[in-house]
């Protein structure tokens, strides 16, 4: 049997709890929404990227509103532009293309795009994988 020392912590509690219930609830994740194939969406992007692998994954998060974010890895590129004007150029094509692919162009607010060198290692005692991330830049869907 439940025994309450002190009713009125237990209230306090109580109403905390019932207030939190009704803040804005979330799942962090957001899956982006295709009008094409995954497999069609992967392929124009690692084309147009000249890379290895994609990988990528939408988040939601509270800052005063619920904003979405698409975070893109683009891992291994065979060649990187030039210079950064040129990698941005590449970055923001990326991200227009995506959000061309999109059922709703406004599913997410940004567009997180990210070359990484991953480097694995193999021997007798295991694998060792590394990572480097080369070069980042954010998007506002605004912007594309």
């Amino acid at each position: 049997m439940l025994k309450i020392t002190c009713p009125f912590l237990f209230i306090c509690n109580l109403l905390l709890l019932i207030s939190c219930d009704n803040k804005i609830s979330h799942d962090p994740v957001v899956k982006p929404e295709f009008s094409v194939s995954k497999e069609t969406v992967y392929s124009e992007i690692k084309n147009l990227a000249k890379t290895e692998v994609v990988w990528m994954e939408g988040y939601s998060f509270l800052i005063d509103t619920l904003n979405t974010s698409l975070n893109v890895q683009l891992i291994n590129p065979k060649e990187l532009p030039a210079n950064k004007d040129s990698i941005i150029a590449t970055q923001k094509r990326v991200a227009s293309r995506l959000k061309s692919f999109l059922k709703d162009g406004k599913q997410f607010k940004e567009y997180n795009i990210i070359f990484i060198r991953r480097d694995t290692v193999r021997r007798s005692s295991g694998t060792l994988t590394s990572e480097e991330a080369l070069f980042d830049y954010t998007f506002k869907e605004s912007d594309l």
